[in-house]
């Protein structure tokens, strides 16, 4: 016995850490985006306006101060009486 053979496994360890790596890459950009919309979400600010009649009627208004558009803004309440609407 000379040495050892070891066949493949120098191929197999590299493509082991090159998938690591790729990984890796992709994990750090995803959390990157989560950051990034994160803070754009943080840059949207509801209130809400209540009326001055008797009615319980009040209006929500809705200030982006983001740089990009907010789409498809949906706004969920419950009644005193357990209702909820959505729109």
């Amino acid at each position: 016995m000379t040495g050892l053979d070891w066949g493949t496994v120098p191929t197999w360890l590299s493509s082991f850490l090159t998938g690591g790596s790729l990984l890796l890459g992709f994990h750090i950009l995803l959390r990157d985006r989560k950051k990034e919309e994160r803070s754009e979400a943080l840059k949207v600010v509801c209130w809400r306006e209540d009326s001055s009649d008797v009615s319980e009627t009040w209006t929500v208004h809705v200030l982006n101060t983001a740089d990009r558009p907010i789409t498809y803004p949906r706004l969920i309440t419950r009644y005193s009486k357990g209702c909820g609407i959505v729109w």
